[in-house]
Order: C-alpha cells, then structure tokens, then sequence
C-alpha cells in the first residue's frame, strides 16, 4: 500500500506529535510576528495542542488526533471526541482550526470537519496524509530524522551500521574515511571541506612546496564589463591589480564563463549560471612602526602623526600599503611597479575611532593634505616615500562643528584632567554644555542654560541690607555653585562656579518682608527673577582675570547654531 513521504500511520502516538509539532513550527516560524507553541497535556489543555499567535493573538490551532483508522465504521465514536475539542478551542475566538491526522479522511469525514464551525465564523479544516507529506517534502533532514531507526537497522543487516551516524563515533568514522578519500585524489593538492546543510564548501591548500609547478592548476574568469556595477569593476581593479580587497563578489550574469583547467578531480566549465566570490589570502601584516611628517621649507618637519598599518598587498600592477591613523582616516598607497607612472594616495574617512586629541589632529591633517603639504612616509624611523595629494576634497561642510567639539574637549580633558571619547554624536543641549565649560576654562562669562529664574530661603535675619533688597525695585544676585553634566557615561564636574545677574528682583519681596517684620520669615522661599527677562550668566572666579572688566557673557560661536537673543542686547548695554 501506498505510504507516501513516510509512513506516518507506522509512527508510534508520542514520534506523531513531535513530528507534526516540528512541521507546524517550520511551516509558521519564517513569518512576521508569529509565535508557534506546542502544548503538553493533551486533554487537559483547552483542546489546544499547537496554537499559532499572530502578534499575541491566537490565530490557529491546530489539534493532533492520532487516528489511523480514522473516525468512520467502529471508530464512529471520535468524531464526538474531535467535537469536544473543538468547542474548548472555539472558545479562545481563533479564526482557523484544523484537525490533523496521519491518515487521509474519507469525504464523509472532512464534511464533519468543516461543519463544525455553523456560526462560530471560525474556518475548519483537516490536514491528512497527503497534506503532511506535501509539506514535509520541504524538509529533508525532518524526514530522515524520523526514519532512521529502519535505515539503522537495514544497515546493521549488512554490517554497515556505521553509515547510518548513529553515534559521534559514526560520525567521525565516515567523515575521516571521506577526508582519505577526498585527499587521495592528488598527491601534491589538498583539500578542506565544509559542510553547512545543503552548502558545501572547498578550499584547496599545496601539499608539495611545488604543487603549482607539478600539477598546476588553471583558473580562466572571463568577466562582462557591461553586468558590472561600477564600484564592482574598481573592486575587481585593486584585487587583481594590488592585491587589496578581502573579497570581490561576482553575481552570476557578470560571469561569462569560468574554466578550471588541470586534473580530472578539477577540471570544470561554467558560463553565467555562477556566482563567484574571490577572497584574498591576506598574511599577517609585519609590525611597522608609522610616521607621516609634513614637510615644510629647507626640508624641515613641522608637524608628525602616527599611525597604523592594516593591510597591503601585491598584484599585477603594483603593490599597496594601508594606513589608518587615529581620528577615522584612512590613507591607501598604490605604488605602481612601473615607478616612472607615480603612485597614487587614496584619503578615506570613517567613523571617529578616538579620543578628542587624536580627533582634532586628524582634522589637522585633512586640512593639510587638502591644501597641497608634503608629507614624507616613514616606516620603522626610515623614509621610504614622498608624497603631495594633488585633488580630491577632504574636509566636509560639517567639520567644522566636530573639530570644534574635539578642540573644547581637549581643553576640557586637559583642564579637569579626564579621559574622554569622542562622541558619535550630540544633542543640542549637550554640544551648548560642552561648549560652556570651555569658555569657562578660559576665564568667560556664559549664560546658563535654560535658568530664568531661581529661589532663596530666607533665614529670618531682618536688616537694612535685606530690607532694601526685597523692596529696591532690582538689585545684584551672586550664587556659589558648580557647572556639571554626562557626556558617554563621564561626569563632567567645574567646581567654583558663580551664577549671577545683575538685575533681578523679588517677584514676592512684599510678602517676604511682612513675614520678617512679624518674626516669622525664616523659613520663607522668595522667588527672584531678572528685571530685563534675560538668562543668568556665570563664570569662575578663579578663572577672570581681569577684575576690573564687565562680566559681558561671550557668545557660543557654535557652527550651525543661532546664539541666544539675549547675548545682542546685554552686549548692546552701557557698562554700568
């Protein structure tokens, strides 16, 4: 009799649900937003014994019933069984449910099943045989998972347990006795084999010094210029040219033909029905110690950076070096084996991968490679080039806001004595923070950020002083304090920081002073705010150095950011 895929009415009850459970799972698991789950305690579970969730929701269920006669004749009975189940899953609202089986269900059968339903607008349905195995042949290894207890024993009959790979032992047998194999096919090339499911990957490796000499192998690409990208083609440049590249992906309809020409082991042909990827061997790069000093008049070294080789390589047209220096630039040396055709320097920019020194500094030396410097490239102490970058720009519209964010940063860390990263990036309020404590460090007046107002409690002393304070229409307010913030986890701390203003008043300075007069004042908060509605401004007293000059606040001069409206009109006022 026709069994299918697999015999599913020859599966014992407990083999049936796992199957089916891992079947339900793969035919759900690839879609969006979707929860499979297999519960345990079949008839103690709602009637659920698979539910599938489309975003927390019950979608499906799917209920395992393991009938193999079916539910027809003397097995009439299940059908109440089945209807039971259904009305304990109809009462969760799914919107599909389907009973499964091994075996097909007769017509009379499957019309019980979808009749279930009646109002419920719940859709029924019923997954036999020839819907289990039509979905199953999707899965191979599902399959062979579950059949392999008569393969073992077939292969046992004939003393070939071992191929089954019943143990680890099995395993490692076959896979060394495979490995002998593969490499008894030549005597000076070895080959090493990964397998990933259906993938199946070689990579060949000389066994003899000589190998390429005593058995050589050819490789002939033949490439269509017209199926390939641009940035495909200049990647194909540098591979085959100077040897950079840690692969070159080819797709298929680039490939006009591929011919591997050598042994009957190796030989093969292939015209645009595959795809290649080529990979460069790199070897371990030797520890170099790198300078580039910018050379000005009489020869002399005016500026250095240090830096880090990451790569290079050999090709047909020359060879390369890679450089990165610290700050996110990268400089690529072409240097062709013809020397009379001059080399050529690539300058690449990529993420700030430093502190704010090295930041700032890297800045510097794309300013000076746009501007024509000459730079000499020295490795281990010993110049082995002169270079001069003729074109290309390199710094962008936006550095100029960065390499200002790295320049306060370097006095920030320097002054306060920290170790800080350059930032990825900033919000507004931050790069104004960082930005204030700089000029704080070198003695300025700022405004404070978004302080309009501020309280006092009094201590209930009442004389002169504080009474012409609270009824003066405005007076002069100095608060000891600290400025402070987190950048990337670090607190940034100024110490001795001085918020004043000088023109504020006591919004309830009347209030205050009926207090006072009656004895009960301490304890009372006045609420100051300034006269003109401008911010407070602060600066450190150990810092101005002029004691005689106004305290004017000084604009940010943030690249990009408008400056307060108070800063024109506190500048805009007569020196009082």
């Amino acid at each position: 009799m026709d069994q299918g895929l697999l015999d599913w009415k020859g599966l014992d009850q407990p083999k049936f649900d796992r199957l089916v459970e891992l079947l339900i799972y793969r035919m759900h698991r690839d879609s969006p937003g979707v929860r499979v789950e297999a519960l345990d305690g079949r008839g103690g579970d709602g009637g659920i014994d698979i539910g599938v969730y489309v975003d927390a929701a019950l979608s499906h269920v799917y209920q395992l019933k393991f009938f193999p006669e079916g539910m027809s004749g003397g097995h009439r009975q299940r059908r109440e069984q089945v209807r039971k189940s259904y009305i304990r899953a109809a009462m969760l609202r799914p919107t599909r449910w389907t009973l499964v089986t091994p075996g097909n269900l007769t017509a009379q059968e499957r019309r019980y099943v979808r009749g279930l339903a009646k109002n419920d607008r719940i859709v029924t349905a019923a997954m036999g045989r020839v819907e289990l195995d039509h979905e199953i042949s999707k899965w191979d290894d599902l399959q062979q998972a579950f059949t392999r207890e008569p393969l073992l024993d077939a292969l046992k009959s004939v003393g070939m347990a071992s191929a089954a790979l019943a143990t680890p032992s099995d395993l490692h047998k076959q896979a060394s006795a495979f490995g002998t194999r593969i490499d008894g096919r030549s005597a000076y090339w070895g080959t090493a084999v990964t397998i990933d499911g259906p993938n199946v990957t070689s990579v060949l490796h000389a066994k003899h010094p000589q190998a390429a000499e005593l058995e050589p192998l050819l490789v002939e690409l033949v490439a269509d210029p017209a199926a390939l990208h641009p940035d495909t083609r200049k990647q194909l440049d540098d591979f085959f040219g100077y040897g950079l590249g840690k692969k070159v992906a080819l797709p298929s309809d680039a490939v006009a033909s591929l011919k591997l020409t050598g042994p009957e082991w190796f030989a093969a042909e292939y015209a645009r029905d595959v795809s290649i990827e080529l990979h460069n061997p790199r070897q371990a790069m030797e520890q170099l110690d790198v300078e580039l000093r910018e050379i000005g008049d009489n020869n002399r070294v005016v500026s250095s950076w240090r830096g880090t080789v990451t790569g290079g390589g050999v090709g047909t047209s020359g060879s390369a070096l890679l450089i990165s220096v610290p700050g996110g630039i990268q400089l690529t040396f072409k240097l062709p084996t013809d020397a009379s055709a001059g080399g050529r320097v690539n300058v690449a920019r990529g993420p700030f991968d430093a502190g704010p020194r090295d930041t700032l500094r890297a800045f510097r030396l794309l300013h000076r490679i746009e501007s024509r410097a000459r730079f000499d490239l020295a490795l281990n102490g010993r110049r082995v080039l002169r270079f001069t970058v003729n074109d290309g720009t390199y710094v962008a519209e936006g550095d100029a806001y960065w390499q200002q964010v790295a320049d306060d940063l370097v006095v920030i860390e320097r002054e306060l004595d920290l170790d800080l990263r350059m930032p990825m990036e900033l919000t507004g309020e931050q790069r104004i923070r960082i930005r204030s404590v700089r000029l704080l460090l070198d003695g300025r007046c700022v405004l404070v950020p978004g302080m309009s107002s501020a309280q006092a409690t009094l201590t209930g002393t009442h004389d002169k002083d504080i009474e012409t304070f609270l009824t003066e229409p405005e007076g002069i307010l100095i608060i000891d304090g600290a400025f402070g913030f987190e950048l990337d986890g670090t607190q940034i701390s100024l110490p001795g920081v001085k918020v004043f203003h000088p023109r504020v008043r006591a919004a309830n300075g009347s209030d205050a002073l009926d207090q006072l007069r009656s004895g009960a004042g301490a304890g009372f908060v006045l609420h100051l705010e300034p006269v003109d509605q401008t911010p407070f401004r602060s600066f450190v007293s150990d810092r101005w150095t002029d004691d005689t000059a106004p305290l004017v606040p000084s604009p940010l001069e943030i690249p990009g950011f408008d400056e307060h409206p108070a800063i024109a009109a506190i500048v805009a006022e007569p020196a009082s």
